[in-house]
């Protein structure tokens, strides 16, 4: 495919925060990974970054 960037963000429920110990709701973990022009070019990077923050306020 030789794309010229690659975005990747994953949320997920930290489930021993929530069920064990401290019962803490929201206690999400999120990771990200941007290589290519998502890391060197600040725009294409904050257009996908605001896409992603989009889905939140839905």
């Amino acid at each position: 495919l030789k794309p010229r960037g690659v975005a990747v963000v994953v949320k997920a429920a930290h489930h021993c925060m929530i069920s064990r110990g401290v019962h803490k709701r929201g206690s999400d973990l999120v990771t990200s990974r941007m290589l290519g022009v998502f890391r060197d070019q600040p725009m294409t990077r904050s257009e996908f970054l605001s896409l992603v923050n989009a889905d939140k306020t839905e």
